[in-house]
């Protein structure tokens, strides 16, 4: 057992203006944690120069935590297949790690 909540996990696609952006794992839907961002409750709230760019930062930090056990899964395997004779061939490694990086990135695979 690797002693963490076991994957995959998802950040969330929108902010909440009570728990921020959370990043939960699937499919149960346990909270791993909760990203800070600005949420705002028009009209009483008014933006701050900045705060787009916060949110942004944190969307892209939720993105990364929830790609954590995909990225930690790549590099295994990718230390199995350099350094151990085993069925998984370096091609398949690079793949999931390239795969985990677009995850991470924000990117669709």
């Amino acid at each position: 057992m690797a002693g963490h909540t076991e994957g995959p996990w998802i950040a969330a696609a929108q902010i909440s203006s009570v728990a921020g952006l959370p990043v939960v794992a699937s499919p149960e839907g346990r909270l791993i944690c909760n990203v800070n961002c600005i949420a705002y409750r028009q009209p009483v709230d008014r933006k701050v120069d900045g705060d787009a760019a916060f949110n942004k930062e944190s969307k892209a930090n939720a993105r990364l935590i929830a790609a954590a056990p995909d990225l930690l899964a790549a590099c295994k395997r990718l230390v199995a297949a350099i350094g151990i004779p085993s069925s998984i061939t370096i091609g398949d490694a690079v793949e999931q790690a390239e795969a985990a990086i677009a995850r991470a990135e924000g990117e669709k695979r």
